[in-house]
């Protein structure tokens, strides 16, 4: 420490009240420069937290003997990440070198995990989703293409009511036949019957039917 200003300008009166308060005040603001550097440049880094609590003590040099060890305590876990101050949180007991050993064994077990999940990549994960989302469109394409190709069961079903039609004529035809009117004498071809109706249903026989009575008997 600098003192020859202190003594090329100490004052007539009392020059060595004047020295001891000059000196006490610029040793303070040492002190002051020292917990700031604590406070602000001390890291942890890529060092242990023990490596980190010996730098902070020979920071604080002669005073690490008289420092107050709690504000020492404070300092020292504001540094570790906030995992691993959670786990200490609890030893209160404990010894502030013994709680920089805890705390490295704790890093040295959690690194591992860190370093896996640090390792993938921003753009390998943007990579990875584009081709997430490729082949899923590829997939959908070729699920659209099979359902053109061979298509529903239910599109087949929908052509029923024509069929259902034509049932439909044949029973006319039929019905027309067991009528009074045919009965009389009237051909199928000359009584009224629906035009489209009067085709006779593929199936049937050429044979003559047999005509019936008005009161439900042969004629």
């Amino acid at each position: 420490m600098e003192v020859r200003d202190i003594i090329l300008h100490r004052p007539l009166e009392s020059p060595y009240n004047h020295l001891k308060a000059t000196l006490i005040g610029r040793t303070s603001a040492s002190e002051r420069r020292r917990l700031q550097e604590l406070l602000s440049n001390e890291d942890l880094g890529d060092r242990k937290p023990t490596q980190m609590l010996r730098k902070m003590e020979l920071l604080l040099g002669d005073k690490a003997a008289t420092f107050d060890a709690g504000l020492l305590r404070e300092l020292f876990l504001q540094r570790l990440p906030s995992n691993v101050r959670m786990i200490l949180a609890s030893a209160t007991e404990t010894s502030l070198q013994s709680l920089a050993e805890m705390a490295d064994r704790i890093l040295e077990v959690a690194t591992p995990s860190i370093a896996a999940v640090s390792g993938t990549s921003l753009p390998d994960e943007v990579a990875q989703l584009r081709a997430d989302v490729a082949n899923l469109t590829k997939l959908v394409q070729e699920l659209t293409t099979d359902q053109r190709r061979f298509p529903s069961p239910l599109r087949h079903r929908r052509r029923s009511p024509a069929r259902d039609t034509d049932a439909d004529r044949q029973l006319a035809v039929l019905h027309h036949l067991v009528t009074p009117q045919a009965c009389a004498g009237t051909t199928v071809a000359s009584a009224t019957v629906p035009r489209d109706a009067q085709r006779p249903a593929p199936t049937h026989s050429k044979r003559e039917m047999p005509r019936l009575s008005t009161d439900g008997g042969k004629c």
